[in-house]
């Protein structure tokens, strides 16, 4: 656009006459302002989805990291839950094999 304006128009003031020139440059000076608006909005545009982005990513590393300390309890409760039940197990074998020695006696 700034090539159009250094370089150009000049060029295009020379050849064009009377009220062509005067509109040319009005609607190009239009056009550099809706090109410099679409610009801002993108640029804009691009920091909110960057922003967005990095919230994203906070909320799954936050949810990701709840996951992994649910997990490493419930690994807790079911490790203690496995002993207790192998805890029993073996005393009731253990019962099982006296009753049983006192039965032979």
């Amino acid at each position: 656009m700034s090539e159009l304006r250094d370089i150009g128009l000049p060029q295009l003031l020379s050849r064009a006459g009377g009220g062509q020139a005067d509109r040319l440059v009005g609607a190009l000076q239009v056009s550099q302002s809706m090109v410099e608006r679409v610009l801002e909005q993108t640029e804009t545009g691009e920091v909110e989805y960057r922003r967005s982005l990095q919230h994203s990513r906070e909320a799954r590393q936050g949810e990701w990291q709840a996951f992994q300390a649910d997990t490493r309890a419930r690994r807790v409760r079911l490790e203690a839950r496995d002993r207790e039940q192998e805890e029993a197990i073996r005393k009731r074998y253990k019962e099982l094999e006296q009753s049983l020695e006192q039965g032979q006696e």
